[in-house]
């Protein structure tokens, strides 16, 4: 089934004293039942999601990690993916979907995802892709794989919705993309320019790691929970 439905947290948080949520459309959920609500970004751990040697390979590889319910986000594109690769060949691995995906002209490998493997999965890729549909939901979104992709060194094309765009400084960090035109685009412009993915991919490290790196937000976690129990 596909999530759209931002209410699905309004019991938890109506029995409860104090709220800390992960992005402000969470946030302002909780605000008028009265609650003491903080914000508390999600964070990535930068140790385990970090950049790591690529293979050769005479093809730059994009990719797209995520669970089954979200792989209607990805097949949105599809249509976006097919047309860069008429004009610059690319491979594509698709990790989670639940189902094949394939895209013509484009050799695609569907693997099942796995914990173990999931940072090496991510840090494999040239190019990350977080596609999603604006909607109450996603815009409640903490970006998780947003920040895995960058966190990775990978640079990422992703849907201005939510998060994502502090996430995603456009054309500095990553590049943003919502037409069909505008994911084309962005992506040729990765597969055809190795220098523009390596220097998005630093500065979206970096970025990750000043403002959600597990080392940042651990100590206001434990601050959270230290006030909660007194």
């Amino acid at each position: 089934s596909r999530l759209t439905d931002p209410r699905e947290g309004d019991a938890p948080r109506a029995g409860a004293d104090r709220v800390r949520a992960g992005t402000e459309p969470r946030a302002a959920r909780a605000r008028p039942l009265g609650r003491e609500v903080r914000i508390l970004p999600t964070p990535v751990d930068t140790r385990i999601f970090r950049p790591r040697r690529k293979p050769p390979r005479e093809r730059p590889l994009a990719g797209w990690i995520g669970s089954p319910t979200a792989a209607y986000c990805l097949r949105a594109i599809l249509p976006a993916l097919a047309r860069a690769a008429r004009e610059q060949p690319f491979d594509l691995l698709v990790v989670g979907a639940g189902e094949r995906v394939e895209v013509p002209g484009v050799r695609v490998t569907n693997r099942d995802w796995s914990l173990a493997r999931e940072a090496e999965d991510f840090a494999s890729l040239d190019v990350g892709l977080y596609p999603l549909p604006d909607n109450p939901w996603t815009r409640g979104k903490c970006g998780m794989k947003a920040l895995q992709y960058l966190a990775s060194g990978v640079a990422a094309v992703v849907s201005p919705v939510g998060v994502n765009r502090r996430i995603v400084r456009d054309g500095e960090t990553g590049f943003l993309a919502e037409t069909e035109e505008e994911w084309t685009d962005r992506l040729l412009r990765y597969l055809r320019d190795p220098g523009l993915r390596a220097a998005h991919g630093r500065a979206g490290r970096r970025h990750v790691r000043a403002g959600w790196s597990l080392r940042v937000l651990a100590p206001r976690f434990v601050g959270a929970m230290r006030e909660i129990l007194r």
